[in-house]
């Protein structure tokens, strides 16, 4: 593998980054907050630790839904060793994944080209053994995943656990959220929040529903645990998100 950087760089802030392309494959990882990845093809939703692949040449932009953190990296390769197809990693259990980024931004500031190219590679050959653990495009998701996905998604408005979706299983938690982990790249807990705040994004959004209303409709049990949650994936409270994105859609 011979990569070549020829870009890094470090985005904060919340606006709307126009429509553009780059000449070489961009990696867009997200520290905070959460914003998305439109394309001609769709939408691709990006939290803290996700990492976004977008092709050569491939038109797309971003829209931001709260204050958000990036670092990405353009970069070109002498071969077909790191896939250029369009799609998202889940690396939020890999701290280093980040101090690598970092570290390729502070690298290409002070114009230290070889040294960044050297730990693009390395960071290109971890996203491939993290791939490389993750199941193959024609592998058959397991029965008892899509069994306790569909569970999931019938119930994740009920106040459901992880330890509900597994006794539904006849399984253990551990051996779920392992499976989850491999063929959906989070755990049990981490699918369960991401339904739900996605339900409370559109309610918040489209709905007159009150925070407590929306909680209840989402399968909160406290509005104090919601808010906190909502809060730490958004960095902002349930009304501060309708209120920015209202006035947001205004100025539109």
């Amino acid at each position: 593998m011979n990569a070549k950087i020829l870009h890094a760089g470090l985005y904060s802030g919340r606006k709307r980054v126009v429509k553009h392309f780059h000449h070489g494959i961009e990696l867009v990882y997200t520290v905070s907050g959460h914003c998305a990845h439109r394309t001609s093809t769709g939408l691709l939703d990006a939290f803290p630790g996700k990492i976004i692949i977008i092709p050569p040449l491939l038109q797309h932009w971003q829209i931001d839904f709260s204050e958000v953190v990036t670092l990405f990296v353009v970069f070109e390769l002498d071969d077909n060793s790191f896939s250029q197809t369009l799609r998202v990693l889940d690396l939020c259990n890999d701290p280093m994944v980040e101090i690598w980024f970092r570290q390729l931004y502070e690298l290409f500031e002070q114009r230290c080209i070889a040294e960044c190219n050297k730990l693009l590679e390395l960071l290109l050959l971890h996203l491939l053994h993290k791939e490389g653990d993750a199941p193959t495009p024609n592998e058959v998701i397991p029965q008892r995943v899509q069994q306790a996905s569909d569970y999931i998604v019938e119930h994740f408005k009920e106040k459901i656990s992880v330890r509900d979706v597994a006794c539904f299983c006849k399984c253990s938690e551990s051996y779920l959220n392992a499976l989850f982990n491999r063929y959906y790249g989070k755990s049990v807990s981490r699918y369960i929040t991401e339904l739900r705040l996605s339900l409370a994004r559109r309610l918040l959004l489209h709905s007159p529903l009150s925070t407590k209303e929306i909680c209840d409709a989402c399968g909160y049990s406290r509005s104090n645990y919601f808010c906190r949650i909502f809060k730490r994936e958004h960095n902002c409270s349930p009304s501060a998100f309708r209120m920015k994105q209202n006035d947001l859609d205004y100025n539109r």
